[in-house]
């Protein structure tokens, strides 16, 4: 019976990292080998918000940027404009 502790993937779709190398078999594999069924992974399906966070968190998004440049991803990349001291907004 899965538990709400239960890391395995399921009927679902990934929401991490280790889950998406489990399911597609190369957990085992070294990294060098893990990234050519990750990108084929995702070219066929959408990644959720949790799975791009667990990418990036753990180090591919520099390879994303490289072979994904005009990917759209789920976490955007805004500049937040903050008012400077001393300016009034009346």
């Amino acid at each position: 019976m899965a538990t709400a502790t239960d890391d395995s993937v399921g009927l679902g779709q990934p929401r991490t990292l280790p889950q998406l190398l489990r399911m597609l078999g190369v957990n085992d594999k070294p990294t060098s080998q893990q990234w050519h069924p990750i990108m084929a992974w995702l070219e066929h399906n959408d990644a959720s918000r949790e799975l791009w966070m667990s990418l990036l968190a753990n180090g591919y998004g520099k390879h994303l940027e490289r072979e994904m440049p005009s990917l759209n991803r789920p976490i955007a990349r805004r500049r937040i404009n903050r008012p400077t001291l001393g300016t009034s907004a009346c």
